[in-house]
This record gives structure tokens, C-alpha cells and sequence, in this order.
């Protein structure tokens, strides 16, 4: 099977010192058709700096306001893949995480997927499962918590 096209989005804001382990650790995800697109601002820091030493392997673009859903807004604008996957500017994906991310779309009732998050120890969940509300609100429920009734047109969730 074809690997789809990803967009990988990465929103930042003052953030410069890790934003390089970020860009780092995509080197090493085991899927090759995907692209990197980087949305900074309004950083202070040495955020562009570090972009710019990314040129030709990014997109980079600037968001004039400290507001991540217009950042991400602008990401998926820029977006040229079939999926838009976002990982922030502090993270390392497991090199399956593309992989794994897509392997669902296959279906094509699929309209969204997503995953755990790892903490920084690598260990302990930093996010297991939510839900999300119509505004955008997440609501964290038990890793057993079965979505699927919540799953239809006009639904609350």
C-alpha cells in the first residue's frame, strides 16, 4: 500500500531551546512521505533562528498573535498532505508514530485519529484518552470509556 502524504505541524511560541530536539527527532520516524511545516509567533526568543537553520527542509511560517488554534490554522492552510498531524515543539515521536497514525485512514468512515501521550520520563501518560465537546473543550474520561455512542450527526461529543 501507498504511504499517504502527512503534513507534519509544528506550532511554537518561545520555545527556540527545544524546538531543535523536535525537528531532530523526525530524522528518524519510519515513513518517508511526509513534510515539515513550522508556525512561530510572536517568539522573542531564538525560535527563528533555529527555523532558519531548517531551511529548505521546513515550511516556515508566522503567526502574529500568541493564539495556537489560529497558529494551527495557519499550518493547515500551508498544508500540502493528505493527513495534517500535529506534535509539539517539545516532543519526540516514537519512529512509528506516522505508521501507526495512518494505518486507520485505510477506512475511509475515518475522519480524525489521534493517540497517548508519553511524558517526558518516557514511562508515565501524559494524556491516555479525551473527548472532545462541539467548542473544542477536552474532557479526560477513563482509558475505558467507550466513544462510540457518542459517535453520530449533532452529537454533543
Amino acid at each position: 500500500m501507498t504511504e499517504l502524504s502527512v503534513s507534519v505541524v509544528i506550532n511554537t511560541l518561545n520555545r527556540g531551546s527545544m524546538l531543535g530536539d523536535t525537528l531532530t527527532s523526525l530524522k528518524g520516524l519510519d515513513y518517508a512521505n511526509f513534510e515539515v511545516i513550522v508556525v512561530n509567533g510572536p517568539s522573542t526568543d531564538n525560535s527563528e533562528d533555529v527555523i532558519a537553520r531548517w531551511a529548505g527542509r521546513v515550511k516556515h511560517l508566522r503567526c502574529g498573535e500568541a493564539n495556537l488554534s489560529v497558529s494551527r490554522n495557519i499550518g493547515i492552510e500551508a498544508a500540502a498532505g493528505e493527513i495534517v498531524a500535529f506534535i509539539d515543539d517539545d516532543a519526540a515521536p516514537h519512529p512509528r508514530w506516522l505508521k501507526e497514525l495512518t494505518a486507520p485512514y485505510v477506512d475511509r468512515k475515518v475522519g480524525a485519529v489521534g493517540g497517548f501521550t508519553i511524558d517526558n520520563t518516557g514511562v508515565r501518560y501524559q494524556a491516555r484518552k479525551t473527548i472532545c465537546d462541539r467548542f473544542g473543550n477536552a474532557h479526560y474520561v477513563s482509558p475505558f470509556f467507550d466513544e462510540r455512542p457518542l459517535c453520530f450527526p449533532g452529537a454533543p461529543f
